[in-house]
């Protein structure tokens, strides 16, 4: 049933019993603001259990003005949910939909949807959830724990101070995006109890613009699978040594804008892959392990590390130098104990790499 863009101000759930063959409800870009029986009609609200319910594949609600979903007893929806762009403020235990994949961006919600009371027969079908862009402050680990085949959690662009730990999907999980929040502390959302157990199925991890201050390698060296890794923008001023023997899929590791004036060396051997790093806008001084780093940006024949503009902020000589212009010439670098020389000479089919002290 195809009623987007026609202007719609209500409908009632009347008006779907006995369409037990109604697969798709498509009511976008209406003025929607209920879906139900009693704001549609003054009077007694008409009493429809027992009657046939469509079992729904999807339901498309988005760019409406819904203060609250609609609440079809005994309905059910195994592929989509979408109430995006709405002015839905909270969700009732008894009306949570059950779908493959709930879209709720873009709407007034304070608090995250408590799923403890979504029968345990159909809560396993839960995959992908995505809350951006709502008023969020808090997550209550009972609400979402009962999750546990979840694998795409979105919750950028909220308020969120602080994630529970989500150990409990870690053989599903896929992504985790919280980028725009005010968390402050990554490992505990992370961290494995067990310890034989790793994150089996993350693959991407956004939490860029944050208040995150720092990151342990017990938490990365769990994460076999791990892709894509963006911190950018919080407070990070280091990171783990080795980070990319701990990642061994790593393919992007952005750590732009944050408090950094150092780089760890990340790896104790050259990489097999492309991997690309970014490090603007940091404060890094260039040190001994700033040699390996532009080292590591000219690898050997088909190894490609791209190392993103990040200006060197000392020694003076260097100050405002973007590591990923440095060419195969003699820079000279000082510490504070001693002269560094980094020598790049470069070859038809390799460079080599001598740090000198």
């Amino acid at each position: 049933m195809a009623l987007s863009r026609a202007g719609l101000t209500c409908v009632d759930e009347r008006h779907l019993v006995g369409m037990v063959n109604l697969v798709v409800l498509e009511l976008e870009e209406n003025n929607l603001t209920s879906v139900a029986t009693a704001p549609c009609y003054s009077g007694t609200p008409v009493d429809v259990d027992g009657l046939s319910i469509p079992q729904f594949q999807y339901v498309l609600l988005k760019n409406n003005q819904l203060t609250s979903i609609p609440c079809l007893p005994d309905a059910t929806v195994a592929e989509l949910f979408d109430a995006k762009d709405n002015a839905i403020i909270s969700i009732v235990d008894i009306c949570m939909p059950v779908a493959k994949t709930l879209l709720f961006d873009n709407n007034n919600l304070v608090t995250f949807p408590a799923f403890q009371q979504v029968p345990q027969s159909v809560i396993g079908g839960i995959l992908r959830l995505e809350f951006r862009r709502n008023n969020m402050g808090n997550l209550p680990l009972a609400h979402i724990e009962p999750l546990i085949h979840l694998q795409n959690l979105m919750l950028s662009h909220n308020q969120l101070l602080r994630l529970p730990n989500l150990a409990f999907c870690h053989k599903t999980l896929k992504a985790m995006e919280a980028r725009y929040n005010d968390i402050t502390d990554f490992d505990s959302i992370f961290l494995l109890a067990d310890p034989l157990s790793v994150w089996d199925a993350l693959l991407f991890i956004r939490s860029s613009f944050n208040k995150i201050t720092s990151i342990s390698s017990q938490v990365l060296v769990k994460m076999p699978m791990l892709a894509y890794l963006t911190l950018a923008g919080n407070h990070i001023a280091a990171f783990p040594l080795g980070v990319v023997d701990m990642l061994p899929a790593l393919v992007e590791l952005l750590l732009y804008s944050n408090n950094m004036t150092s780089v760890g060396e990340m790896s104790s051997e050259p990489l097999a892959f492309n991997v690309t790093v970014n490090l603007m806008d940091n404060q890094l001084k260039c040190d001994r392990n700033l040699c390996w780093m532009v080292g590591f940006s000219f690898e050997e024949k088909g190894i490609d590390m791209l190392l993103e503009d990040a200006p060197c902020h000392w020694p003076p000589h260097l100050v405002g130098e973007e590591m990923s212009q440095f060419t195969p010439f003699h820079i000279g670098c000082y510490s504070e104990f001693a002269f560094i020389f980094l020598i790049l000479y470069h070859r038809s089919e390799q460079n080599i790499v001598v740090c000198m002290i």
